[in-house]
């Protein structure tokens, strides 16, 4: 058996060095096409970057040439940092040492919004020429032909949109608690935008809310040019005492206008506000409860005996509110000097069942007397807020004798 020498010109095939060249990145070594579909404000780098490559190495730093074409605009709808309207270059550094990587250099588009309505713009960077520090020159495109000398980004149009910063606030009257209504764009407006507002609802200026300027809420208020926000005024509750079952008002961007030739703004989904006020429920307690019972078993513990009563949070008017005494026997066992009324003056928290203990009530065995708070009797006038709280903290029991 012989073998015979195997030479590829004799088969009429002949072998090409590959060029020294350098060439866009595709993820996964692909030779497909770069097309990046993005929006004029899109951040993320990895969408607003693409990758130039040396898979063949260098031993200095490559300048790599690029040019602009397309539709986009530059310093309009995009720009890259030491670029100009014609073009810009990369540096491709030399390889660090390690034989299996690739040199790479980075292009970052920064895109521009322009609040004008001008549809999908596209910008292809073309890699244009190559050359290293030793004046060595590279082929551009994969193996020195167009297959990735270019890529493409399609920028699609945003519009600029006006939205409210928050959706709803809730205060308690009389509280502290401060709510700015703030509206806010997408992005930098190119000039003044005028913003109309609408109002609506059951809360009444003055009487449930109102506002920290002192001053109507305008009709209109202006977004100054380069600004993403404007705060329109603060929003403070008023204690109006009263009870109601709905208090709120809702503010609506109604429409707006921007300066400037072909400049477009549009009101966003988030386009309602909505102010709800809390009523400042003041709730009514005793102090010393039943399971806490008052013991008066000798003479010298009889005379005035005060039933503390305790009111969450004051009012700026009177509030009276009635009480039940059982058991016992009125003026024999106990004189009720407070009346089966008591009254919380505007501004206090605090107020006393005033009774006395007759010096004669220790005698004639155990009577058992049951104070006890009664919502039913609260005064027609007095402080609609008012609660006397449930099941516990209602009443008092005093224990008169041995």
């Amino acid at each position: 058996m012989s073998c015979t020498d195997f030479d590829i010109e004799d088969q009429g095939l002949i072998l090409e060095d590959l060029p020294s060249y350098v060439a866009f990145k595709n993820d996964g070594g692909t030779i497909t096409p770069i097309v990046k579909n993005v929006a004029e404000n899109t951040t993320s780098a990895a969408s607003r970057t693409v990758t130039v490559e040396c898979p063949t190495g260098t031993l200095s730093d490559i300048t790599v040439s690029y040019s602009f074409s397309g539709s986009a605009v530059y310093g309009t709808d995009f720009t890259i940092a030491g670029a100009t309207a014609a073009g810009g270059t990369v540096i491709i550094k030399q390889r660090n040492g390690d034989n299996n990587d690739f040199d790479f250099g980075n292009i970052v588009v920064t895109l521009l919004t322009d609040a004008v309505a001008d549809g999908t713009k596209d910008l292809i960077i073309t890699l244009t020429s190559a050359v290293n520090a030793d004046g060595q020159t590279f082929a551009v495109g994969r193996g020195g032909t167009d297959v990735l000398r270019s890529a493409t980004f399609n920028i699609s149009n945003v519009d600029l949109t006006l939205s409210f910063a928050s959706s709803s606030a809730s205060l308690t009257e009389g509280g502290k608690e401060k709510t700015a209504l703030v509206v806010v764009s997408n992005f930098a407006a190119p000039e003044d935008v005028t913003i109309s507002l609408a109002t609506q609802g059951d809360a009444v200026l003055g009487t449930d809310f109102t506002y920290k300027s002192g001053n109507p809420l305008p009709a209109t208020v202006t977004l100054l040019k380069g600004k993403t926000s404007v705060s329109i005024d603060t929003l403070l509750s008023v204690n109006d005492d009263l009870k109601e079952a709905k208090d709120s008002i809702q503010y609506t961007l109604s429409g707006a206008t921007i300066a400037g030739a072909g400049n477009t703004v549009k009101i966003g989904t988030a386009k309602t506000f909505v102010y709800k006020v809390k009523d400042d429920i003041k709730r009514i307690t005793m102090e010393r409860v039943k399971t806490d019972t008052v013991r008066i078993t000798s003479i010298n513990q009889t005379g005035p005996l005060l039933l503390p009563v305790s009111m969450s949070s004051s009012s700026q008017q009177s509030i009276s509110i009635g009480y039940n005494i059982t058991g016992g026997t009125p003026g024999v066992d106990y004189v009720d000097s407070s009346g089966g009324t008591i009254v919380f003056a505007p501004g206090q928290t605090k107020a006393n069942i005033n009774l006395t203990i007759p010096s004669g009530a220790v005698s004639g065995g155990v009577k058992k007397i049951n104070v006890k708070l009664n919502a039913a009797t609260l005064l027609p006038g007095s402080d609609t807020e008012v609660e006397v709280v449930a099941t516990t903290n209602l009443e008092s029991n005093i224990k008169i004798g041995n």
